[in-house]
């Protein structure tokens, strides 16, 4: 029995040896090296440079007159219309811009086709065209590939009235009975 303990006890020391190498290698490679002399370190530190702060971002591009939203016409109620108006813009990185179409707003749409901005500002022709259904004051938003989005106001007024215009001249009244006292005429009701 004695030996079958010591053979136990010697396999046990065994493998705990065997186990433990590859974690004593690798905690013998995570050392820290430290420098040899105080020299050295000074020379380490003196050629860090210190971190720079990230480049600024760039102003937005956007359109001008968004802050008070550009009134750019008028179109009529359930008339197909088409209105060109121009829009300048600022802060603009330049380069190629995609064809923008807004959503319809009371049968409204604003468009332009693909074109190229200018570094800095410029302006851009814009299109808005439909047929509107309900008179008032729309807004629709627009905005070209980065900018910030602009709202652009549409007047939609009704359509003048047709056939002969109103006489604005006075009407006279039906006459007034002869029954009537004279009191009766002045002060028409007494409660």
């Amino acid at each position: 029995m004695q030996t079958i303990l010591f053979r136990v006890r010697k396999l046990v020391t065994a493998s705990c040896l065997v186990l433990l190498l590859p974690l004593m290698i690798l905690f013998h490679g995570c050392k820290k090296s430290v420098p040899a002399s105080e020299a050295e370190t000074v020379d380490a530190a003196a050629s860090r440079k210190p971190p720079k702060d990230p480049p600024p971002s760039p102003a937005p591009f956007y359109f001008n007159g968004c802050s008070n939203p550009a009134t750019v016409g008028s179109l009529v109620a359930g008339a197909l219309q088409t209105i060109n108006f121009t829009m300048s813009y600022i802060n603009s990185p330049g380069g190629s811009y995609s064809t923008f179409t807004s959503a319809t707003v009371n049968g409204v749409t604003i468009t332009t086709p693909a074109g190229t901005t200018n570094v800095g500002s410029g302006s851009i022709v814009f299109t808005a065209s439909g047929t509107p259904t309900n008179t008032g004051y729309y807004n629709i938003p627009m905005s070209i590939d980065g900018s910030i989005s602009c709202n652009v106001v549409i007047t939609v007024t009704n359509a003048p009235a047709s056939g002969p215009p109103a006489d604005p001249a006075l009407t006279n009244g039906p006459p007034v009975s002869s029954t009537l006292s004279t009191r009766d005429k002045l002060w028409p009701i007494e409660l």
